[in-house]
């Protein structure tokens, strides 16, 4: 495989390649292995849930980080949008994230006994979805039906879940990068000399336009803006158990 084109004016700060070692136009062979899903329910009305063990590739969540329509006055310094683009940088149910998991990544993922395995989800983008530390989000979407999708801020916080409770940092919510997610660009970090995290996306919206869910490096629950490509992608599936 070859890495993702991310050149362009901000490459240093939105791209993590140059610094994984990793350079665009070069090959690089990978060791493809089975997914590690961790569980995390089982009696849930739509299905056992399933969450990837480690930040499985890096994307970013929407390629623009300004509000759609109408143009965000928060960043004066961007372009207005196309007239045909609607909603805001945040809504998920439009997001590059959500396409890229339900084509790009569910197609190369899974083979086609485990697509038969994955049931279609009602993914609930409601306000409700969006509970964060600062509270209700007020920028909700449509909810979507989806072959895989994103943890919410909410979901991050359920104990039964095995989540810690609280915000803040904690070890029940870090995740290691796969080395292919830091050839297409993740940055992680030092969290002790033998422990390095990465941060990934949530679904849900935070309290500004451009600003969505995210996991830290150091396990807390935080926001950043939407078109940070050094973020990295956490996929959940559920699974069909009456076939």
């Amino acid at each position: 495989m070859e890495p993702y084109d991310l050149s362009g004016p901000y490459i240093d700060y939105y791209t993590a390649q140059p610094a994984n070692g990793y350079e665009i136009l070069n090959t690089y062979w990978f060791k493809f292995e089975p997914i590690t899903w961790d569980l995390l329910s089982v009696n849930e009305l739509q299905g056992p849930l399933l969450v990837s063990h480690s930040v499985l590739d890096s994307h970013d969540y929407h390629h623009d980080d300004y509000q759609v329509s109408p143009w965000d006055p928060y960043f004066p310094e961007e372009d207005p949008p196309v007239e045909e683009e609607t909603g805001n940088a945040n809504d998920y149910s439009a997001s590059d994230i959500r396409s890229w998991l339900n084509n790009e990544f569910y197609s190369w993922a899974f083979s086609t006994f485990e697509k038969s395995m994955i049931t279609t989800t009602l993914v609930d983008n409601s306000q409700a979805s969006t509970e964060n530390r600062y509270g209700l989000s007020l920028y909700p979407c449509d909810d979507t039906n989806d072959k895989v999708f994103l943890l919410t801020s909410k979901d991050i916080v359920n104990s039964s879940y095995g989540f810690s409770t609280e915000y803040t940092s904690s070890n029940t919510r870090q995740k290691i990068g796969t080395d292919y997610a830091k050839a297409m660009g993740l940055q992680d970090y030092f969290v002790s000399d033998s422990s390095i995290y990465a941060n990934f996306w949530l679904r849900s919206p935070h309290n500004f336009e451009c600003s969505v869910g995210q996991i830290s490096f150091d396990g807390g629950a935080y926001d950043y803006q939407v078109n940070d490509t050094t973020y990295g992608v956490v996929p959940a599936i559920r699974l069909d158990i009456n076939q």
